[in-house]
């Protein structure tokens, strides 16, 4: 990731599609993120 706005999208069969904006920062880049 890159410091920025990204968009991420998440289907799902119970939820509808969610759509999640956000801005990486510094902060946010010393946190860890686990995708699976």
């Amino acid at each position: 990731f890159s410091v920025g706005k990204h968009t991420f999208k998440f289907k799902s069969e119970i939820i509808p599609t969610l759509e999640f904006n956000f801005e990486l920062g510094a902060e946010n880049l010393n946190q860890k993120f686990d995708p699976k």
